[in-house]
């Protein structure tokens, strides 16, 4: 099986649940967060080691093109 490419949107308090459900999961990678607010996102993006930080989703889904957005 390939690796699921996977972006969250919202980087709300429950975002930490959520990310690290997935950075459980076997074959996924979470390679984007996008939240309006850019410190948030940076924030989340810095504490679990995701490379990808965004404002706008579709330019997310452009750059980053993931098969599954969560």
């Amino acid at each position: 099986m390939s690796t699921i490419r996977t972006a969250l949107v919202g980087c709300g308090r429950i975002s930490d649940v959520h990310i690290d459900v997935l950075k459980g999961l076997p074959d996924v990678d979470v390679v984007a967060l996008c939240d309006l607010n850019e410190n948030v996102a940076r924030d989340q993006a810095t504490r679990h080691s995701i490379p990808g930080i965004y404002t706008d989703m579709e330019k997310m889904m452009t750059e980053v093109q993931p098969n599954v957005v969560h």
